[in-house]
């Protein structure tokens, strides 16, 4: 007999759901309710931010590389035309230039002074013309230019000053410039014999086969009664150069000897920085400042030498600055000066009689040395 349970169920068929009788709300996706599949779907609804983020992987990072190569574009352009605009202004100066053409064989002298002097001197050889600017100019030492112009049958051209200042390379020209032949400078091999009562005193002069001796005049007076000449080792600035050969001349030097190799070249730098003196003083080109510094004691010349300091063994031939005075009374004098830093070269120093310095008012390490040009001045004028 089989137990039946406590409890009857139901038929299958009358059975209730709890979950009949709540209300479903379902949510329907979104490609669903366009009725696309989920792929196709974001595809097209996405499809212009992936054409965006194409242009800016082109581009560069944050598309800012087209950007800046744009600006970059503008900003050269922008150059480019103004510089144009600003040529074109001058256009018509470069070239009325070419009126005066530059001839690399000739020397261009300016300024009042250099042209003066070299006119007066007469040592240049040929002068081929004057470019000159304000023809209404009365200055006398202009008047006078034009004057020996004339006298030498030397072409005078009128030019403006743009013209000037290109061939003059903006320098200070006076108005004038006078094209004519690089001085000459005879090149020695010693100093010789010094006639006081003639007072004159011959060179060795040489053009590198040949050499002969040669007279040069020189100033006596009641303290002078010997040559005084300076020689210039490794000055390489043209317008301390200049500047040397200006106060040489002023102050009754005789003679400029300088070193072929080392020195600054003698052009219209140095011509102007002198005031013209490099036409009037007696130039000399060495080549070989030892040889030339023996042969030149060997005929009594004395080599006085400036020197910033000495050396305890150079205490002997150490002169103080008023040992200068009357110096050239006695004896024939060649004062040599050196390079602007660095002073003379010991071995000139080591083959000079007499050593000299000019000695430091104040004790500081910062201003501990005069121009190359100041001290030739101060020790010429306690020599001449």
């Amino acid at each position: 007999m089989s137990i039946r349970p406590a409890v009857k169920d139901g038929s299958p068929l009358k059975r209730r759901s709890v979950d009949r009788n709540i209300p479903v709300y379902k949510t329907s996706k979104a490609w669903e309710r366009d009725g696309l599949d989920k792929d196709t779907w974001f595809r097209k609804k996405y499809a212009h931010v992936h054409a965006d983020q194409k242009k800016r992987q082109k581009a560069g990072s944050l598309g800012k590389r087209e950007a800046h190569e744009q600006r970059l574009d503008g900003i050269c352009h922008s150059y480019r035309d103004n510089k144009n605009a600003h040529r074109q202004k001058f256009k018509n100066l470069y070239t009325n230039v070419t009126k005066f053409a530059i001839n690399p064989l000739s020397e261009y002298l300016y300024g009042v002074n250099p042209i003066l002097a070299a006119l007066e001197s007469d040592r240049r050889g040929y002068f081929t013309r004057l470019l000159h600017h304000d023809t209404n100019d009365k200055d006398s030492n202009k008047l006078t230019i034009l004057r020996l112009c004339k006298e030498k049958g030397i072409k005078i051209d009128t030019a403006d000053k743009h013209q000037l200042n290109l061939i003059t390379k903006s320098a200070v020209h006076n108005n004038m410039v006078l094209e004519c032949k690089p001085l000459s400078i005879p090149e020695i091999n010693s100093l010789q014999n010094v006639n006081i009562d003639t007072a004159s005193f011959n060179v060795l002069q040489t053009d590198g086969i040949t050499q002969w001796s040669k007279s040069e005049k020189f100033h006596n007076n009641e303290r002078k009664k010997y040559p005084v000449g300076i020689y210039l080792d490794e000055v390489t600035d043209p317008h301390n150069m200049g500047a040397i050969i200006r106060s040489a001349f002023f102050l009754g030097a005789d003679f400029v000897a300088l070193s072929r190799k080392n020195c600054a070249a003698i052009g219209p730098v140095v011509a102007k920085t002198s005031s013209g003196a490099v036409d009037y003083l007696p130039m000399f080109y060495v080549d070989k400042p030892l040889k030339f510094f023996e042969l030149s004691q060997a005929e009594g010349w004395t080599v006085v030498s400036s020197s910033h300091g000495h050396s305890k063994k150079d205490v002997a031939k150490t002169l103080d600055l008023g040992d200068l005075h009357n110096m050239s009374h006695s004896m024939p004098i060649l004062l040599v000066m050196g390079n602007e830093y660095s002073g003379i070269r010991t071995n000139l120093k080591q083959r000079s009689d007499f050593l000299v310095a000019i000695p430091q008012m104040t004790n500081n390490s910062t201003v501990d040395s005069l121009n190359v040009s100041v001290a030739t001045g101060i020790l010429l004028s306690k020599l001449v």
